[in-house]
């Protein structure tokens, strides 16, 4: 190990090392699980005109519930200013969320920037 060739012999132990004081650190179980994701309402446009945006707020429910396994979900007030902007008739094609998952389970959505 002393030339500087790695000849099958393994790792370097001083790479081991800080790969398993990497992989501790991320392990920690206290931090909110937090997650990016882009949620397509296309769905939205199978309903009469006047309930387009209320069902684009129910696929993002329905969304979240089934990606981050909870059924406890609030949306931010931004979010839920985002969806309606363009008023009920006309909801946008697809919106970009940061979701927090929070120790007690619950999950709250905001407006990705």
């Amino acid at each position: 190990m002393g030339d500087g060739k790695n000849r099958g012999k393994g790792a370097h132990p001083r790479k081991t090392a800080q790969l398993a004081k990497a992989a501790h650190k991320t392990v920690d179980e206290s931090m909110p699980e937090e997650r990016i994701y882009v949620i397509p309402l296309r769905g939205a446009k199978r309903v009469p005109r006047q309930k387009r945006t209320s069902r684009a707020v129910k696929i993002v429910h329905e969304f979240l519930r089934r990606h981050m396994k909870s059924e406890k979900i609030k949306l931010d007030q931004a979010l839920n200013r985002k969806l309606w902007e363009r008023g009920a008739k006309h909801p946008l094609p697809r919106i970009r969320v940061r979701v927090v998952k929070q120790d007690d389970g619950s999950v709250e959505a905001f407006l990705a920037e």
